[in-house]
This record gives C-alpha cells, sequence and structure tokens, in this order.
C-alpha cells in the first residue's frame, strides 16, 4: 500500500487502505492505526460503498446520496463529532482558562475540521465566509490540495462563547442522528466512551422527544470527563434549539450565533467559567 495522502501533509508515515473514489488520493481507512486515532476517509454506507476522503465525505452524502455524513460516513462523524463536542467541553469547563477565553490555535484548527469535513460543510462555508470580517478565517488552498477543495481556516478569534455553543449543538445533532441511525454500532463506531454517555438522549432531542438532557445523564458525562462542576450547562445550550436543517441556512446561523444567542438565552451556562 501506498502513503497516506493526508497523513503525509501531517508528516505522519501511515500506509493507505485506498483511494478516494473522486480525486484519487491515497487514504488511510478505519480502523485507525495512528496513536491519535486520526484517519481521513470511509467508505460510503449509503448506496454506493465506495471509498471517500475527508474533503468530500459532506458533499457525496449530501449531493450524490442525498442524505448526510451521519448516515453515510458515521465512523468519521462519530470521530470529528465527538472531538469537537468534547473539545468545547473541556475547553469551557478548564479552571485554567479566563473567563471569555478563546480556544488555542491547535483547538481551533480542531473545531475548523469538524466545520469543513461534517457541517454544515466546506461547500456551504466557502461562499459565505466573506461576509465575516478578515480576521476571522483564511482560505486554506494545501491543506486539502490534491483533493481539489479548498478549507475555510477559522481563527480562534472566531471561536468566541456564543459560537462554540453553536458548533456544539451543531455536534450534538449530527451525534445525535448518528445515534439514532446506527445505534448498535455506537460501542464501535464511538473513539470516545465518554460521549456514549449522552447519545441516546441526544438522539431523543434530535427526534424532538427531549428539549434538554436529565440531570442524571448529564452530571454522569461531565463527571467522567473530569468537569462535574458544569453540572446544567449542557442543557441550557441545548434549549436553543437544533440546528436549521439545510446547510446555508446553517452557516447564517453560525455565523451570526452572537446575536441569535441573545436574544434566546439571558444566560450563556456553557461558556461560564469554571
Amino acid at each position: 500500500m501506498s502513503q497516506c495522502y493526508f497523513c503525509g501533509k501531517e508528516k505522519v508515515v501511515n500506509e493507505s487502505g485506498g483511494s478516494c473514489s473522486k480525486c484519487t488520493a491515497s487514504i488511510c481507512l478505519p480502523p485507525p492505526q495512528r496513536k491519535d486515532q486520526r484517519f481521513h476517509g470511509e467508505f460510503c454506507r449509503c448506496r454506493c460503498g465506495r471509498a471517500f476522503c475527508m474533503p468530500h465525505i459532506s458533499t457525496h452524502s449530501l449531493y450524490e446520496e442525498r442524505s448526510n455524513p451521519s448516515s453515510c460516513f458515521p465512523v468519521l462523524t462519530g470521530a470529528l463529532g465527538s472531538g469537537a463536542l468534547g473539545l468545547i467541553v473541556d475547553l469551557v469547563s478548564s479552571t485554567s482558562r479566563e473567563p471569555g477565553s478563546l480556544p488555542g490555535r491547535k483547538e481551533a484548527d480542531q473545531l475548523s475540521e469538524f466545520l469543513n469535513s461534517i457541517a454544515p460543510g466546506h461547500s456551504a462555508l466557502l461562499p459565505r465566509v466573506a461576509s465575516l470580517d478578515e480576521s476571522l478565517w483564511s482560505i486554506d488552498e494545501e491543506r486539502w490540495g490534491y483533493a481539489g477543495e479548498s478549507f475555510a481556516a477559522f481563527e480562534p478569534s472566531f471561536f468566541t462563547a456564543d459560537r462554540m455553543k453553536y458548533v456544539f449543538l451543531l455536534a450534538a445533532y449530527e451525534l445525535g442522528s448518528l445515534f439514532r441511525k446506527h445505534r448498535d454500532e455506537v460501542a464501535t463506531l464511538m473513539p470516545d466512551e465518554t460521549i456514549e454517555i449522552i447519545l441516546p438522549a441526544l438522539g431523543e432531542w434530535v427526534e424532538g422527544q427531549r428539549v434538554t438532557l436529565d440531570e442524571s445523564i448529564e452530571s454522569a458525562f461531565l463527571q467522567k470527563r473530569g468537569c462535574s462542576s458544569a453540572a446544567s450547562s449542557l442543557s441550557d445550550v441545548l434549549k436553543l434549539g437544533q440546528p436549521p436543517a439545510r446547510e446555508e441556512d446553517r452557516v447564517g446561523w453560525l455565523f451570526h450565533a452572537a446575536v441569535a444567542s441573545s436574544s434566546q438565552v439571558t444566560e450563556p451556562a456553557l461558556m461560564r467559567s469554571r
């Protein structure tokens, strides 16, 4: 097998497990072989059964399968979605962070990867990113170069307290959708066992059967992550409601999160200093 193209871009030696059906890039596939558990492609679970690289999973899911990444590419959705959701919870519950402080460059890159790859997806972000102040973003043509796709790289300053709440909601929705469609495989799909604690409740939230989390579920999840003092904050954010259905609408909703949030919530609980 050849070297995974994207691992090579990250300066990691890792054999590919196949090639992307869209761009022919060599890609590593699950189960991940890297110590950090990263991988860059997956076989489509919808109709076609072909392999796609990370830059093409959202567009293939939406425009060719008429579906979404959580249905067609549940392993990547689980990895990137749980990574984004867990990161936000950890960031805002850290006692070492100053109130209102922004994520670091590495954390901003991880959140950008979720936004570009899963929801709302780079094809929805790129035509609209220019509506933001130029200091908040840049277009990275090198990251996904061989795939022929651009990457909307968001600066740490983009991820304000309010926007992180909305990224949290996007991740929660994708993970809840994943649970609804692949609930029998959750143990193998989720790389972070702490996220499994809240998945059934997120599935019910996506279905409209609940508007928040039970305190016992929330406390168990937060305690497992070492964030017990944050109890009740996740429920407050989920009360903001589900993201819009259309990817284009999700972009506007995310970009203008500060305005929307201030009109719906009196206290940004998830983003309080712990």
